[in-house]
């Protein structure tokens, strides 16, 4: 497999200016929010017709003949996010391509784990494959070798050869054992991606303060949701790498009232989020807090980018709204296809409607 802590070694070099006119370009292209509102009225065949008169025509094209409604949807997402995500890393060159790639693995993490999980739940090959999204360095080829291994052990055997095969360990048993393997999986990941980012500039500085600041938006997600499923400590599923929102400051928020709750995070960056998260631990709908947490994260990206045009955080801004994007069209297309109320949905998109 191409995916090794070499093939990620690469120059302090970069052309950043191209890139970012490029992603900047694309950028322009992805859905305006105020074209949410149209598509929370459509149904699935209007929103299937919608995204192939736009961005999506050639992968609603090549699978439109296999798939039907939101399946069609969110597949067709997946395949667009990895085309983008593999033509941003084409065309980067030096340390804008070694980091395009490391901030990416996060994908390769998302597929290790559906591999893992479909091995456990005996899910087909052909089922497993629908759900990949090739956009880091573990390529389309890499994930279908992966696939060639039938049981869970022989796929953790063979992920040994990645950098994430530490975190692994010596197998995964049980499904206590896979979510403690996602966990470290998820940890490894931020583990690299917090060490490749040198501190040597008002850029890089900006990017590892969004990068912690993304660490600590998942560990307070993390804390939200152990609150509402009435566990008592989260302490070893908090990934390393955050500034605010501690150990300690996880066992506070467990034990406090809602209001408590909230008021722990006032003094930090998320302090705009606390009546959601307050509202989330009144109702124990995940929702409000889950959204708005995404939302503050999306909107400290792009203040990033702006503040730095010719760096990095331009590309990630980017890379964070085409995710985005096709998280929402698969929201709002299963929605529809569930039957949940528009104003359900417009909980779950994150977007300013």
């Amino acid at each position: 497999m191409k995916l090794t802590d070499a093939a990620l070694q690469s120059s302090a070099t970069g052309n950043y200016a191209y890139v970012t006119a490029r992603v900047r370009a694309r950028e322009t292209k992805l859905i305006p929010a105020t074209e949410y509102q149209k598509l929370l009225a459509m149904d699935v065949f209007e929103i299937s017709r919608y995204i192939q008169e736009g961005n999506y025509k050639r992968e609603v094209d090549e699978l439109a003949a296999k798939y039907r409604g939101a399946a069609l949807i969110e597949r067709a997402g997946r395949l667009r996010l990895a085309r983008t995500y593999q033509e941003v890393i084409r065309w980067s060159t030096g340390d804008i391509r070694r980091m395009v790639l490391l901030y990416l693995q996060r994908y390769d993490v998302y597929n290790v784990k559906t591999i893992l999980r479909g091995r456990f739940a005996g899910v087909s090959d052909e089922e497993i494959a629908s759900s990949l999204i090739p956009a880091g360095a573990l390529s389309a080829d890499d994930l279908k070798e992966l696939l060639r291994f039938q049981s869970l052990e022989e796929s953790v055997a063979a992920l040994q050869r990645t950098p994430y095969g530490a975190a692994l360990g010596d197998g995964v048993a049980g499904d206590g054992g896979l979510a403690k393997a996602e966990n470290a999986l998820d940890m490894r990941y931020y583990e690299l991606l917090l060490a490749s980012v040198e501190p040597n500039s008002h850029a890089n500085r900006a990017l590892l303060a969004f990068l912690r600041a993304e660490v600590d938006a998942i560990n307070l997600k993390t804390v939200i949701r152990a609150r509402v499923a009435g566990l008592e400590d989260v302490g070893e599923y908090l990934l390393k790498g955050g500034k605010e929102i501690s150990g300690e400051v996880a066992r506070r928020m467990l034990r406090a009232t809602p209001e408590e709750a909230a008021r722990e995070l006032e003094s930090t960056r998320f302090a705009p989020v606390a009546d959601a998260v307050k509202r989330t631990l009144e109702t124990s709908n995940l929702n409000a807090a889950v959204t708005a947490i995404d939302k503050l994260v999306l909107d400290s990206s792009s203040t990033f980018s702006n503040r730095y045009p010719l760096s990095i955080l331009p590309i990630i801004d980017f890379v964070v709204r085409q995710r985005i994007e096709t998280d929402n069209l698969r929201i709002i297309a299963r929605g529809k296809q569930t039957g949940l109320r528009e104003e359900t949905l417009k909980e779950l998109i994150r977007v300013v409607l």
